[in-house]
């Protein structure tokens, strides 16, 4: 179960959310197809290496490719990459899923990116 969003937690997810909509303008502007599948960087940072363990297991399961977690400035990063497309009605629910778990987690999930798909 996921916990509730504190106000610090909401607007997390807010500033995410803002800066997906950014990101969609600007491979609007370049001319991608948003419809088009394609692989997808996603990040997550954790204080605790159980706890990106833990997050990486779970993104497996939803069909992640990871790469080993390592530790940058104390905390567990795990590097993942997920094949959608970037659609504002795949990537908002996705993006949810994926931050409401790493709060779960005492995670934070730092966003997505990917090149233009043309």
């Amino acid at each position: 179960m996921t916990p509730p969003v504190s106000g610090s937690d909401e607007q997390v997810w807010e500033d995410i959310r803002d800066s997906n909509i950014g990101v969609l303008k600007e491979l609007e502007k370049a001319g991608d197809k948003r419809e088009k599948v394609r692989t997808v960087d996603h990040y997550a940072y954790f204080k605790k290496e159980e706890d990106a363990q833990k997050f990486e297991s779970w993104v497996k399961t939803i069909g992640a490719k990871t790469e080993p977690i390592h530790k940058i400035q104390g905390d567990f990063s795990v590097a993942f990459t997920l094949d959608h497309d970037v659609k504002a009605e795949t990537i908002g629910p996705l993006t949810k899923k994926l931050f409401d778990k790493c709060l779960e987690l005492n995670g934070e999930y730092d966003g997505a990116g990917c090149t233009v798909a043309n």
